[in-house]
C-alpha cells in the first residue's frame, strides 16, 4: 500500500465530470511490418502475460474515511 502523491491527489481533487486532469496518448500501430501478419493476437497475448508483472495495471485508488487524507494505491 502506498499513499498518493500530492502532484497525482492535486490531479485527482481538480478533476470533474467536465474537466479531465488524466494525461492520455494515441498509439498507431503498423502491422505490415509484423512478421506473419497477426499482429493483434501477438498484442493481446504479450499484454495478458506482461500485464500482471507490472503493478500500476493492478491497483485501484483506495480512499481515506472522511477525506482525512491522502487516497492510498492498493493492489486490486
Amino acid at each position: 500500500m502506498e499513499q498518493l502523491a500530492g502532484l497525482d491527489a492535486a490531479f485527482l481533487y481538480c478533476e470533474t465530470p467536465t474537466v479531465h486532469m488524466h494525461v492520455c496518448a494515441v498509439l498507431i500501430l503498423d502491422p505490415s511490418t509484423m512478421p506473419g501478419g497477426r499482429f493483434f493476437d501477438r498484442l493481446r497475448s504479450v499484454l495478458v502475460e506482461k500485464v500482471p508483472e507490472i503493478p500500476l495495471m493492478r491497483q485501484k485508488l483506495l480512499t481515506v474515511p472522511l477525506g482525512l487524507g491522502r487516497p492510498f494505491w492498493v493492489d486490486d
